[in-house]
């Protein structure tokens, strides 16, 4: 006879999901070319690299920058963030009609990924190819060196211009390829579900009879994946938890009810009347970002260890007393005797 014990939770907080297009480690002084006073840059994501980071129709949310070293002096400056639907495959120019999705003062805060929460989500449909634009102005003299971001070098998707004297960045004209294009990370909703391995550990195995065990079961994405949230074993870009619920099974039948995870974890109680040899599966539900999975079997060896008395135990032991010895030798006699 099987019993447990739940310890319930909260379901684990989740934030919206990341898509990173662009893993150069060359460096680009667009957009944060602070060194001039007024800046003009925009790139072109194509629908099949958004597509083939697992991008999905929806809103983008968040624009990001991955700074790799940022200026001595900083000032704010001003910033025009634009975004839009193209046909077209690459950049021969500036592209004109886009929507402002961020408008507002900025200075570069420091090394790492800089993300501009858009005021204005910008929609994409699933098919089309985006452009984004980034200018600057500034109302003051330039900076004497530049705020570097990681960038790909990708021939035909990036334009810029950068002056010194003009403060509406947004206004230039002219320009050029600028051949390396800054790795940008979106903030918007998934394609396909990420795979994911989960794992059921015991505190204790074997474990003696009679003593409770705590089960763990663990959800993470396999080992090599491009990681979408933060894993809960500590690796990968912080975006999204996996969320969902676990259910225990010894052998085919429901142990417990469906836990919530928190923090890509749930725990089981586990207690066993009798030694033996049990086994145990944990199945994660899965959610809109993940796929479910089944842990491996989990055998958990109940030793005999040292009888926990029962309530038929107690009662002999009371009876005993009551006899005394004399009574509890011819009780004995009459139980050996059947």
């Amino acid at each position: 006879m099987l019993a447990f014990f739940l310890r319930g939770g909260s379901t684990g907080w989740a934030t919206a999901p990341v898509v990173t297009i662009g893993t150069g480690t060359a460096t680009s002084e667009y957009p944060f070319y602070t060194a001039q006073s007024a800046t003009r840059f925009q790139m072109l994501v194509t629908a099949a690299e958004i597509t083939a980071a697992t991008g999905g129709a929806g809103d983008i949310t968040a624009v990001a920058f991955n700074v790799s070293r940022s200026a001595a002096t900083q000032l704010s400056q001003t910033v025009n963030l634009k975004m839009g639907s193209t046909t077209a495959t690459g950049l021969t120019g500036f592209v004109s009609g886009l929507t402002t999705v961020f408008s507002g003062t900025y200075a570069v805060a420091g090394t790492g990924w800089q993300t501009f929460t858009l005021q204005t989500p910008f929609n994409w449909d699933g098919t089309s190819n985006v452009v984004i634009e980034f200018c600057t102005g500034n109302a003051f003299s330039a900076y004497p060196e530049t705020s570097p971001v990681y960038a790909t070098a990708v021939t035909g998707r990036t334009w810029g211009k950068a002056e010194t004297g003009n403060l509406q960045g947004c206004d230039l004209a002219g320009g050029s390829d600028v051949q390396l294009r800054p790795n940008v990370q979106l903030t918007m909703p998934i394609s396909q579900k990420q795979a994911t391995v989960t794992v059921v550990t015991s505190a204790k195995n074997p474990s003696p009879y009679g003593e409770v065990v705590v089960f763990t079961a663990t959800v993470t994405i396999p080992a090599g994946s491009a990681a979408r949230g933060p894993r809960p074993d500590g690796a990968g870009v912080s975006s999204v938890v996996p969320t969902g619920t676990v259910t225990f099974f010894s052998g085919p039948t429901q142990f417990g009810s469906p836990q919530n995870l928190v923090s890509g974890k749930v725990i089981q109680f586990f207690f066993a009347d009798s030694a033996g040899s049990y086994t145990f599966t944990a199945v994660y539900s899965g959610d809109s970002n993940y796929s479910g999975s089944t842990s491996d079997v989990l055998t958990q060896i109940v030793t005999p260890g040292e009888e926990v008395p029962t309530l038929s135990t107690w009662g002999l032991v009371a009876l005993v007393g009551a006899l005394g010895a004399a009574g509890a030798f011819l009780l004995g006699r009459g139980l050996l005797a059947g």
